[in-house]
Formats: C-alpha cells, structure tokens, sequence
C-alpha cells in the first residue's frame, strides 16, 4: 500500500486482519520503497492513494516493468475524486478503484477480484511461455531440417560441377583407322573428338580429309610425312602438331598411334588417341625461355662480379675502367665503343678511353670533344638511351672514317644525382633492345661505383693531409690518449701551451697536465677517464691545467672517444682560456655597466615626464602666488607667507632642473654664485628627510669669494654626499658635520681622484661618525655603478656624477675613512677672480593693449594665464584644444595680434599649431612654452618661424617681458 495517510493505512491493516488474518500488508510513503518492495516480495495486489501527486507515474512505472506488469493496481479513491483523476489513473493501467471510507464487503470483494486477475495474468503468461518455448521448439527443427536440405542440394550442386568437370577435362579422343591393300577405307572418331577438335564424329566421318585440313600450314607436310611411315608399317613415337579448332583457336595436340596386324603380320589397322599438350607446350616454352634467361643473367652478373673485383682491386679509375668497359662491350656482343668523363673543375667532356677498333689509333686518350647528338641527350636525361637507327652529325665522330654506324646505347655513369660520364657502345648486330639498356645501365653504376671510391680516396688522402696540417697548426692542444690515459700524439700547440715536447710528454699519464682527468666528479680517484662523464657528452668541460713550470692556468677540455681493433682511444683537445676568462669578466663588469646605464636611460625618460607634469603644476602654483602677492600687497603676515611659497615654488623649479640636469636632458648652465646660501637651504631640507637619531652640524664660515658653478649641481653633490652619510649611520645615529670655508693653496696638490693648481678654493667638506669604508671599496669608490648599498637602495652613480662634475669644474673630490670611526668628504670648487654681481631688481612687467590668443590644454593654466595677461593690459581668448584654437584663427586669422601656445597636447602639438597658423599668417608673432620636450628646443622652435621660446613654469615679468621683446621684433 502506498498512501501517504498513516490513519488510512492503519484502518485498512485492522479490516484486512479481521478478514483474513494470514493477509500481510506492506506500506511504503513513496514510489521507489513502493518499486523495491513489489519486486522483492511480490504481492497480489497493489494500493495506490490516487490523491498522491506520484500516484499514476508509480502505477505506470509498474505497468511498464515487465517483472511488475502482471500485479493489479487499485485506487483508493474518496467521494471528492473527480472524473479527471478516475480517467489518468485507467490510463496509466489501473485494474480498479476503491472509495474510502470503505465497506468490509466492497473490501474483500475488489481484493479477491484482483487476487484472480493476478492469478489469471500469471496462467496467461504460463501459457504465453510455453507457446513461445514450442514455437522455439519447432522453429528448431524447422531450421536444422532446412539447413540438412541445404547442405543436401551444395552436395548435389558440387556433385554435378565436379562431373560437369571431369566431361569437360576429357583431352583424349581415340580413333580407329581401318586399312585395305594398304589405303585407309574407313575412319571412326570417338564422340570425345568434340571436346579436342570442336568437329564431331559425324563431321569426321561426313569429310575424310577433314583430320588433315584442321592441320596447321606449317605442320602438314610433316605430318603426312609419318602418316605414310605408319601406311608401311613402321611403329613410329607419338606425333606432336598443331591444329585449328573448328572455333579457330590453335592448339597443340599429340597423336600416339599403335598398328593392329592380322596372323600374317599384315597391318590391318591402327588405333590412335589424340590428346590436347597445348599447356605442356606453353610451360615447356616458358621454362625454356627462363632457361635461357637465367644462363644470361649468370654471364651478366659474371661480368658484372668481374668489373666489381677490377673496383675493389684497383684504386686506379682508368685502369678499373678499361676492365668495366670490356666486360659491358662483351656482354652486349658490341663491335666497339667509349668511355667518357665529365671534368668536376670546369664540365668539358673527356674522352677517358677508346676501343682500338673504333679509333684505330688516331685519338688520343683524355681528348677533348664537344658534347652533342645522342651524348648530349644521354647527360641531359640521366638514362640510358639507345637508337638503332644510322648515327648522323657529331655521333659519327666516334666511327672510325667518320662511317655510319647502325646503332648506338649509352649508359650514364650517375654519382651523387649527376651524371659525370658515359659508357658507350656501338654496331650491335640486330641491334639494342631494353634488356640491352638494363644490362648497360648495371655496367654504369659499376663504372659509377668506382669513379665515386677513385675520387673519394684521392678526397681522404687531402683531408688526411689537411687534418694532420690542422693538428699541428693549431693553437688548441690536441692530443691522444689511450684507455689508460697514456698520452700516444701531442701536437704543437699542446707544446706551446703547456711545455712539455711531445718527445716529453709520449707515453705519459695525461694527468700530468690534467690531474683531474682520472678524477669523478667529486674528486674521488677513477680509472675510467673523467669518470664517464665525457663520454656521455660531448660537452665541453671547464678545469684548472698544470704547465711544465708548474703554473696553473684555466683550461676548457673536450674529449671524444673512440674504437679500434687496438682498444679504446680518447682524443684530447685542450684550449687555453685564459684570455677569455680575462674577457669574461671585463664583459661582466660591461654589462652590469651597461645595465645600470639602461637603468638610469629609464630614469632619465621618466624624469622627463615628471619635469613637464611638476613644470605645468608650478606654474599654476608660481602664477597665482605671483597675482595672490600683487594683491596682498604690504598687508602682514599673508605678504611674508606669500613670499615664502614663491621660495619655496622657486626651490621645487630648481629642483626639477636638477632632475632634468640629472637625467642629461637639459643643458647645465654655468653662473658665478656663492656656495654658502645654497648649503644653509639644502641642510634646512635634509633635516627634514634625515632620521632624528643623526644629528647635523654645521661650520659655514661667511665668504664674500664665488664659484662658477651650475647652482643645480652643486645642490646635486651637497644633497648626494648627505645623503650617503646619513646611510653609513642609518643603523646607529651619529653626527653629520657640513663645513665650508676658503681654501689657499700656494703649490699643486695631486689626489688619487685629480691634482689641483695652485690657486684659491671653496672647501666643502662633509663628515660622519658611521661605520668607515674598507681600503678595498676605498679603491673603486668612484668608479660608476659601484656601490655597496643594497639591491633598490643605490645605483653607483653618485659619486662618480659629483667626480665628474667637479673634474669639469676644475677642481677635486678627496675622500678620508677609518673603519668604525667615520668617513669624511672634501670638494674643491675652484674660486673665480670676480665677485659675484649683485642680483638686480627684476623691474615691473611691461604692460600692453595687444590681442593674445592663449593655448594650454591645461584649464588651471589657461585660466591662470588669461587673468595674469588681463593684468597686463591684453585682451586674452584663452583655449584647452589645439584644434579648436586653430578653428577659431582660421575663421579670421588677423583676429589676434600674438599667439602663446604650449608644446605638450593631445591632438595637435605646440608646433604643428605654430606651422598651421604660419601658414594661415605668416609673420604671426608666436611664443611657444613647453615644461620639457625632446622635441624641440629655442634654436629648432626659431628654425620653425616661431618668435618666443621660454620654459615653465611661467612667471609675470619673465612672460611680459617675453611679450613686449616679440612684439617689438615683429615690428
């Protein structure tokens, strides 16, 4: 039962008990326990709740299991079932319904009815299997009596095929010859004539002569030749002609007649039987013509073993060619012929040799002749190839007279894809057939055979003599060893590397220059070579040799092994590596050079970028600060701090000159300057930057002398030589000292990183309490690229860069350390013989009345522009797209009096918009500001037509006095 109803469940188990207490009820709450139970116990009767929402997939499930199929299914049903469900529950196979509440007798009846039902479908399925099994039965036998038919009607059918054969293989016929007075007067054929003769009897007996008509031409006369031998009596052998059948195909037939005489001994008649050999004639023929085709091949293979000998005998070509040739003109059975070469250095053809007969004396051997006629074809087709017909033009030079001859074959002699001579015969009576080119062509690959080994020897013997030239030419040491390391050959360059004469060194260990030659991997002693390991690899290997002298030196060795009837051999082949290795390291300095040269390449690229983003952002900052001061005018304190953000703005501008000094992408310009202010502000940033465990003192004494100097660099080397000494104390704190003060020297002072004049000079010292620097790094400190920081923390290029800048100065880097007491730095800037002027008051910016029309794709700059030009007087359209500025000029070009316009913009640059508007106005008055360009600079901006050049950031008076000097150059 499945219902999902458990009080159903237990009322219908309590009605079935009452009814019938042997009844044993299995409940299951879904379709799978439903489907495993069925099968496992099999019941009579299956109850299904029809409210169930698997009610009718589970009935049909069973319906379609055929295991299950017989078990009837029952609904169980309430008074609200509709007809819907009543009909998909008969659909999916259900034998009937059964409506709950239900009645004790309803009960038992719809039971017992299905109880029948299954038993009627399980007597109906009996019955189905045991048709099913007597059909099965008697299609057995059905099968096995058609398949005895069968083989009864193939016994049959082969039976009368293999009769039908017997008749039809029946090749003799026996006839009877009956005689009177000597002449045959009666003729009987047996019927099997048919079969022989394709006449029957009775065409035999309706023409006498028909037995002698069906006779072939050229057999008749032979034959009636033994017919009047058996006419007079002679006992004669079987007689073997040919006939034509009546269907007129020949055949060979065999005739064994026996004479019948009476008591007298009077020959009476005779009886024949006649049988069709016209197969044994056929294999007779073939095996004759093998026969004889096999007594050809064995003289031509003779002949061919004769002429491989003369090769393998002779290392002489002309004399192993003589012997081919002979061999090839005696096996085709030629009256005369030649032999040919073509020469490897230039490609003439060569008469190599020529039969006596042909040339009857008169050419000499190795003569030159054109190739034409039939030759040229034979060397163009790389086959044999032969005519039969009179030989006319340039052939008929090979003739003796210069006479005709009736055929001609010519075979190549191929090697290596090309043919390099010919082999040819002439006058062959009855003339050159295939076979004839085949047999030639065999001769050919022999006279090829040992043109190839004549040529390859003389080949081996240069190159033994090159080889053993290259052995004692050559610098690397080669030599021989045998399997015990005992050395058997030394070449010159071994002597010359290592000393030792190969007098000296034959039949020693070669581990008298190569300890290590007996040695495993590990050192461990071995008696195998390298322990193996060259003779697995053909690499080369990289150790120490010992010299005569004892020096050692770096040696790279390759070992080769190899095998003769007298043992295993190695040879050797040693080079002295020393330069190289020399090389290698110099090429390894090199390249960590060059790497840190790319490194800083890439700083240099990025450097610029930075300069035009910083130059565009100070002169905004720079710009408004200037306008925010004009406006503050003496008001206290914002006047003072105003000041001070343009020193610092200005501070920040210097530093991206240094930045772009630094990278070499701007030009260093040199100015007389006091070195003293540019110390005080470079400290007052590093302290900032410098942890607070280092202390910094300074000793700044006043000086009124100058140096010519690039402020950016000099700010470059107090900031480096800081910075490196607040690195050598980072771990522990110490004490900076920064000093300055003036320096006379009356007589030259030499330094290891210069020598100084005798002059006055700017000391710049700076000292720490650090860790001091080892003589060995003291010896390379201002090489480039050497540094001893960590990976990301230095490139090597400070102290070289301060050393070189101060060598172009004129003056010295000096440098004094103790380990764990301290390092100290002095530079000498050489003092110039001027003072320094004094900086003039940048006078008030110009004022004008002009049209300016302002492109920056920058907004805060074009805005800033525009308000610091308003000031000055100008009217100002300002603009962000090159593009639109230039659409705006086109629409009237004398609209604007000056143009100012930066480099860097998307879209159109500064000068492609400069040559768009020149072209628009020529004579434009334009100034072109950039923060930083590879691209262009003042001298290719005045190449272009442009008026202006300046460099930002901008400030007022700079880019007012700019305007007015432009436009006064205009006019």
């Amino acid at each position: 039962m499945l219902d999902g109803d458990r009080s159903r469940q237990s009322a219908l188990h309590a009605a079935l008990a009452e009814m019938s207490p042997g009844v044993t009820m299995l409940s299951a709450a879904d379709g799978t326990t439903a489907n495993g139970l069925a099968r496992d116990q099999d019941p009579d009767v299956i109850l299904l709740d029809i409210e169930m929402s698997e009610a009718c997939a589970v009935c049909r499930s069973f319906k379609e299991d055929t295991g299950l199929a017989t078990i009837p299914v029952l609904f169980l049903t309430t008074r609200q079932t509709g007809r819907d469900s009543r009909k998909k529950a008969l659909q999916a196979g259900a034998e009937g319904f059964l409506q709950y509440p239900f009645d004790d007798i309803e009960l038992g009846a719809q039971l017992l009815t299905m109880v029948k039902i299954k038993a009627a479908a399980a007597h109906r399925r009996q019955e189905r299997e045991d048709l099913a099994g007597l059909v099965a039965e008697r299609t057995f036998r059905l099968e096995h009596e058609l398949a005895e038919r069968k083989r009864a009607e193939i016994a049959l059918s082969e039976s009368e095929a293999r009769f039908r054969r017997i008749t039809e293989g029946l090749a003799d016929y026996q006839y009877t010859v009956r005689l009177a007075g000597g002449e045959a007067v009666e003729t009987v054929h047996s019927p099997a004539c048919l079969f022989v003769t394709g006449y029957s009897a009775e065409e035999f007996a309706a023409d006498p002569y028909l037995w002698l008509d069906m006779v072939t031409t050229d057999d008749r006369e032979m034959l009636i030749d033994r017919v009047g031998q058996v006419l007079a009596g002679q006992d004669i052998g079987p007689i073997e002609h040919k006939i034509v059948r009546k269907d007129g195909i020949v055949r060979w037939v065999s005739d064994n007649i026996v004479l019948s005489r009476d008591a007298a001994g009077v020959l009476r008649s005779y009886d024949g039987i006649v049988k069709d050999i016209t197969e044994r004639k056929q294999v007779e023929a073939t095996n004759e013509m093998l026969l004889r085709e096999t007594q050809d091949r064995y003289h031509e293979i003779a002949a061919l073993m004769r002429a491989s000998r003369a090769v393998l005998e002779s290392r002489d070509f002309a004399e192993t060619a003589r012997v081919i040739f002979a061999e090839c003109r005696r096996q085709l059975e030629a009256s005369a012929g030649f032999m040919t070469l073509r020469s490897e250095e230039t490609g003439d053809i060569e008469v190599l040799y020529l039969d006596s007969s042909l040339a009857g004396g008169i050419r000499p051997d190795r003569m030159p002749l054109p190739v034409t006629g039939l030759r040229a074809e034979a060397y163009r087709a790389g086959r044999t190839i032969f005519t039969n017909r009179t030989l006319q033009g340039g052939d008929r030079d090979w003739v003796p007279g210069g006479k005709a001859a009736a055929n001609m074959i010519l075979a190549p002699l191929p090697v290596q894809g090309k043919v390099m001579g010919l082999i040819g015969l002439i006058d062959k009576p009855g003339g050159y057939t295939g076979e004839d080119a085949r047999i030639a062509t065999g001769f050919g690959e022999v006279a090829a055979l040992a043109l190839a080994q004549s040529r390859n020897l003389e080949s081996l013997e240069q190159s033994e003599l090159r080889f053993r030239s290259l052995i004692e030419t050559a610098s690397d040491a080669i030599i021989s060893v045998d399997g015990e390391g005992r050395i058997t050959q030394w070449n010159t360059g071994a002597e010359k590397i290592f000393g030792y004469t190969a007098k000296e060194a034959a039949g020693r260990n070669i581990t008298l220059i190569v300890p290590a030659f007996m040695e495993e991997a590990d050192g461990a002693p071995t008696d195998e070579p390298m322990g193996g390991r060259l003779q697995q690899s053909r690499e080369s290997l990289e150790m120490a040799g010992q010299m005569k002298n004892g020096t050692w030196l770096p040696i790279e060795l390759t070992v080769s092994r190899w095998q003769t009837r007298e043992g295993v051999f190695f040879t050797v082949i040693i080079r002295d590596i020393s330069e190289r290795k020399q090389d290698e390291q110099a090429r390894e300095k090199l390249q960590a050079q060059l790497n840190q040269a790319q490194k800083m390449e890439a700083i240099g690229v990025l450097a610029g970028g930075i300069a035009h983003d910083f130059n565009n952002i100070l002169g905004a900052i720079i710009g408004y600060t200037e306008m925010a001061r004009e406006d503050a005018g003496n008001r206290m304190p914002l006047a003072d701090d105003l000041d001070k953000v343009l020193l610092a703005a200005n501070r920040a501008k210097d530093l991206v000159k240094q930045i772009l000094g630094f990278s070499r992408q701007s030009a260093v310009a040199r100015i007389p300057m006091r070195i003293l202010p540019l110390v005080k502000e470079t400290l007052k940033m590093l302290r900032a930057s410098i942890p607070t465990t280092i202390s910094i003192k300074a000793s700044l004494k006043p000086s009124g002398r100058v140096i010519l100097a690039d402020p950016s660099q000099v700010h470059q080397i107090v900031m480096n030589l800081c910075s490196n000494a607040a690195h050598a104390m980072e771990s522990g704190g110490g004490v900076m000292t920064v000093a300055v003060k003036e320096q006379l020297l009356d007589k030259p002072v030499a330094f290891e990183s210069g020598r100084l004049l005798p002059g006055e000079y700017i000391e710049l010292s700076v000292s720490d309490t650090g860790t001091g620097i080892g003589p060995d790094v003291l010896a390379r400190i201002f090489e480039p690229y050497f540094t001893t920081k960590e990976v990301g923390k230095g490139t090597g290029m400070g102290l070289s860069i301060i050393h070189g800048i101060i060598k172009s100065y004129g003056g010295a880097v000096t440098v004094d350390s103790v380990v764990g007491m301290g390092t100290t730095f002095r530079v000498y800037f050489p003092v110039v013989q001027e003072e320094e002027k004094t900086e003039e008051l940048i006078p008030a910016s110009p004022s004008g009345k002009e049209r300016i029309l302002f492109v920056d794709d920058e907004e805060v700059l074009t805005r800033m522009g525009k308000i610091m030009l308003e000031r000055l007087g100008y009217t100002v359209t300002e603009y962000n797209s090159s593009l639109e500025a230039l659409a705006v000029f086109m629409q009237d070009p004398d609209r604007f009096d000056l143009v100012i316009t930066d480099q860097t913009m998307p879209g159109m640059t500064g000068t492609d918009l400069a040559r768009r508007l020149l072209q628009l106005r020529p004579g434009l008055p334009i100034i072109l500001c950039t923060g930083f360009s590879n691209l262009v600079n003042e001298e290719s901006a005045q190449l272009l037509g442009i008026k202006g050049f300046v460099l930002k950031p901008l400030s007022k008076s700079v880019i007012g006095q700019l305007i007015r000097k432009v436009l006064q150059d205009t006019k």
